[in-house]
């Protein structure tokens, strides 16, 4: 998908009706605004936010009919003719398309979630910070110089952390201290360019020679602050030239010393590579003969196992004959039995008659 720039720039953009100027176009809140309003507020112990709101439009405004000329914007006088009111609707739009001013960086979130197609989208969520809330009594004026002025210093605190933090270990207290130097007489010297007055004709006559002084003065303090700026920039390249090459050998002693442990490594890798290899042999042989033994076991309970089962086979027989020998047994026992019946009945009718002759005899 390709990025919109148009769209991009556009999207902190609005418009403002005014009376004495027409309608306004208002710009994105960009560094260089942001760098400027950061001057005014330190510039002016008051800080009044009505004229806050005023230098702002300078910053940010320009009439729509001067959309072509990128770089215009409305002047100092023209932001007089701006009314109270109007300074309030400017406030109130600018905090509207930039509602990122109010959010607390430490309470972002991330948030991961799956779309129709399943795929992961992460989007992150914003809170706004409580101390940037508006309150009820407050002008619309008076919360954006608050707004403009707290996102200002926390800003530039995260960017000196930051730098802090990309710059610490790679160059010496001397060097920052240099940085610091340069930056603090660049700013000096950008100052006192932007804020030189062009030279006026003073109301009162006086001689030209001692206007002629004051310039050749300040010229020759803007000089002075010249040399110095481009004496401290030719000290820091050389600070910062040593301190290259003293990372550069810290950078070397360091690959010297990893490449050392990676040969230790690798040493002691190939040790316990080759210990691990002779045990293993030796666990292969106690295997091996394990096995053997484990064979031998198996072909001698084999062995156990054909006897016993040539013993059950040959048990049957020998019950076979020893059933049929008792089923013969029951049937002799059986005919003995109804011989004794026989014989017993025969017993007992033999007394009967041999009684009966003998009382006829006797009659």
């Amino acid at each position: 998908m390709a990025l919109d720039l148009d769209k991009l720039i556009k999207a902190h953009q609005f418009r403002l009706e005014t009376k004495s100027l027409g309608e306004l176009l208002c710009h994105n809140f960009s560094l260089s605004a942001m760098s400027e309003a950061g001057k005014w507020l330190v510039d002016n112990e008051n800080k009044d936010s009505v004229e806050f709101a005023r230098y702002l439009t300078t910053l940010l405004c320009q009439p729509v009919e001067k959309e072509e000329e990128k770089g215009y914007r409305i002047n100092k006088d023209q932001a007089e003719l701006l009314t109270q009111s109007e300074l309030e609707d400017f406030s109130r739009l600018f905090i509207d398309k930039n509602k990122y001013l109010l959010e607390d960086q430490d309470k972002q979130e991330t948030i991961r979630e799956k779309d129709d197609d399943g795929k992961v989208v992460v989007f992150f969520k914003n809170h706004i910070a409580d101390e940037l809330l508006k309150n009820n009594d407050e002008s619309e004026t008076d919360y954006l110089l608050r707004v403009v002025d707290i996102y200002i210093k926390q800003s530039n605190k995260r960017t000196k952390k930051l730098f802090e933090s990309a710059t610490k270990g790679l160059f010496s207290s001397t060097t920052l201290g240099l940085l610091e130097e340069n930056q603090r007489i660049s700013n000096s010297l950008g100052s006192s360019l932007i804020h030189h007055e062009p030279f006026k004709l003073p109301e009162i006559p006086e001689n030209p020679v001692f206007e002629t002084n004051r310039q050749l003065a300040s010229f020759g303090k803007e000089l002075n602050e010249v040399a110095a700026l481009i004496k401290n920039m030719n000290d820091l390249g050389v600070r910062m030239a040593m301190d290259s090459a003293a990372a550069t050998a810290r950078t070397k002693f360091w690959n010297n010393v990893m490449l050392v442990l990676g040969l230790i490594t690798l040493g002691v890798t190939a040790i316990f590579s080759y210990l691990s290899y002779a045990s293993s042999n030796d666990a292969s042989s106690q295997v091996e003969d394990l096995l053997v033994e484990q064979n031998t076991l198996l072909k001698t309970q084999e062995e156990n196992q054909k006897e016993l089962i040539k013993a059950i086979s040959s048990i049957s027989p020998v019950l076979e004959r020893s059933v049929i020998q008792r089923q013969d047994q029951e049937k002799m026992l059986h005919g003995m039995s109804a011989q004794l019946k026989n014989i017993t009945r025969q017993s007992s009718s033999q007394p009967s008659a041999a009684r009966t002759p003998q009382s006829g005899a006797s009659d």
